[in-house]
């Protein structure tokens, strides 16, 4: 019984808090996918601890602390992404000025940011096809490993 009024607790407490903490991750976050994102994993890490003292809910000040926090450690992903598909661009092959009516650097960051618009999945076959030289077998080989 006490389970059962801990996760009314819980789920009253999202009910009253949820719109504003989500507000706050949105103002925290680029888009609205990642407010979410962020939104929850605060929430997991801000309700473990929480969990371990009582089954009340986490105070309202931790949550937006771990939101923030949060909002930080993407931002540091997103960077650490984006300077390894800089790299990755830097080191393709150069292409010839009437192959390409855009500068290298230019080709670069329009092909860069048009594989990032596919699906995590579809960017490693593009580049493993295009880029990497690798054969459609190739690629069955790579997932079953």
């Amino acid at each position: 019984m006490a389970d059962d009024t801990g996760q009314q607790q819980w789920h009253q407490w999202l009910a009253d808090h949820g719109a504003k903490l989500l507000l706050f991750a949105q103002q925290q976050a680029r888009n609205e996918n990642d407010a979410e994102d962020i939104l929850q994993e605060a929430l997991v890490r801000a309700w473990k601890p929480a969990r371990r003292r009582c089954s009340s809910p986490p105070d309202l000040p931790l949550v937006f602390k771990k939101i923030r926090e949060t909002a930080i450690d993407f931002a540091r992903k997103d960077i650490h992404r984006f300077h390894q598909q800089k790299a990755f661009s830097d080191q393709l092959p150069e292409t010839s000025a009437t192959a390409n009516p855009l500068g290298e650097r230019e080709f670069n960051e329009v092909a860069m940011a048009a594989l990032r618009t596919l699906p995590c999945e579809q960017q490693e076959i593009v580049v493993l096809k295009i880029w990497c030289g690798q054969t459609f077998g190739g690629f069955n080989k790579l997932r079953n490993h």
